[in-house]
């Protein structure tokens, strides 16, 4: 279980560090980074899935845009981001051990969409559980919806908009 997410330059934070639950509430007002704590994790595990080739910013979880869209404004150097010798992206991750997954910008090229990412401690256990993630735009009520039989039942995947969960639900 993760016991502790720390941000650091991403999106709307510079740092944040944030204590974790058996249960986590997020809650707050439109703005406040509620989502954001969400696509770090959908990040991750997106960046892990595509083989750990870099930071993934576009991909099937989360469509966040280019390096320059994810850096904070007013990024600033962090201690626990040593060794980066520049602007860079961190994911602390404190799940029994630590872990840290870095992406670094490259000045010359903002807008990328992987950002060559180093990552210290391993692979998070998370990443062999089921993991879902629904983005905040759901997929209206319809007649119809799509099936995937490897999407829904080989993978136990709903879709980022819950677009395969009556194929998942019916088998």
């Amino acid at each position: 279980m993760i016991t502790r997410l720390t941000l650091v330059n991403f999106k709307a934070f510079r740092r944040l560090e944030l204590p974790l639950g058996p249960l986590t509430l997020l809650t707050g007002l439109n703005s406040s980074g509620k989502s954001s704590v969400l696509q770090a994790l959908a990040l991750l595990r997106q960046s892990i899935d595509n083989g750990g080739q870099g930071l993934l910013l576009n991909g099937e979880l989360v469509e966040l845009g280019s390096a320059r869209d994810v850096l904070h404004d007013d990024f600033g150097l962090a201690d626990e981001l040593a060794d980066v010798g520049g602007p860079a992206v961190g994911f602390l991750v404190d799940a029994g051990e630590s872990f840290q997954f870095v992406g670094l910008y490259d000045p010359e090229e903002p807008d990328e969409d992987v950002m060559q990412m180093r990552v210290r401690g391993g692979t998070l256990p998370f990443v062999s559980a089921p993991f879902q993630y629904l983005h905040a735009d759901r997929i209206t009520p319809a007649v119809t919806y799509p099936r995937s039989r490897q999407v829904a039942i080989d993978r136990g995947f709903l879709g980022v908009r819950g677009e395969h969960t009556v194929n998942f639900l019916r088998h």
